[in-house]
């Protein structure tokens, strides 16, 4: 297994799984938080919450295929991008799609994910397009801050906010350094409507979504959050790749990894 190689399992295939397979083969580990998890969780599994795997990843058998689930995958999908960025584990690593909500046959609300990045643009588009993704993020944490009050963990929301500025910081040198002549960062991020973020989909419905929370706030936000850093970190792996044996190309994975840093800010400042 490569690292930052896991696998996806949507319900189906893990309800097929586990007929399939002696319970010594595997885990199913919960990275919910503990409230959630007395609630209710899927049998035979393990508590151990998003904020400590880091810290207790190795506790893990690295001898079994590690299936990590949350509320809806979100929390789950950046366990796994951890799990499989240690040389540790010697079987599979998968992220349980849908979560607790699929495993017990509700709907897993989500809008649908829209294309926004163009791979075989100019550089000029593809850093523009960088730019505003980076733009709207920012504008998506600067709403979030006007909503949560004095929190535990606004000061998390501030400097995730504050990363996001810093991004297009770094993106814009890059695009300067291509020789292209451009308008000055602060008019140029200024200009930029921020209206998507990373993933495609509108900062307007993104919180929509947080605004219909009833319940569980923190750990709703949380997944919306590593939602965003997570589609952050997949789209600058992927132009990476389209900048293979370029300058440019440390870059993007500098920034790739930068957005798994700030999900495990956010798992650990947010729990």
């Amino acid at each position: 297994m490569q690292l930052d190689d896991y696998y996806e399992m949507n319900m189906e295939a893990f309800r097929k799984f586990r007929k399939e397979k002696a319970e010594s083969e595997y885990l199913v580990v919960d990275v919910r938080f503990p409230e959630e998890y007395e609630e209710e969780h899927i049998p035979g599994c393990v508590l151990l919450p998003l904020a400590e795997i880091n810290a207790r990843l190795t506790e893990l058998p690295a001898d079994k295929d590690i299936i990590f689930y949350c509320h809806s995958g979100k929390r789950s999908r950046t366990a796994a991008l951890f799990a499989t960025s240690v040389p540790f584990f010697q079987k599979k690593i998968y992220n349980l799609e849908g979560g607790i909500i699929s495993f017990t046959d509700r709907t897993v609300p989500d809008y649908p994910v829209l294309q926004v990045f163009d791979f075989d643009a100019d550089l000029s588009v593809l850093f523009r397009t960088a730019m505003n993704l980076e733009r709207g993020a920012e504008k998506f944490y600067q709403a979030v801050l006007q909503d949560i009050g004095d929190v535990p963990y606004r000061r998390t929301i501030e400097v995730l906010g504050q990363a996001e500025t810093g991004h297009a910081r770094l993106i814009y040198s890059m695009w300067a350094k291509t020789g292209e002549t451009i308008p000055p960062f602060e008019e140029l991020y200024a200009s930029l409507p921020g209206d998507i973020v990373e993933g495609g989909k509108p900062v307007a419905e993104h919180l929509e979504k947080l605004h219909k929370i009833e319940d569980n706030f923190e750990a709703r936000l949380l997944e919306i959050v590593l939602e965003i850093e997570h589609a952050a970190y997949d789209l600058y792996r992927s132009v990476a790749l389209r900048l293979q044996g370029t300058e440019l190309e440390t870059s993007f994975i500098t920034l790739a990894e930068a957005e798994k840093g700030h999900m495990l800010l956010a798992s650990q400042g947010m729990c």
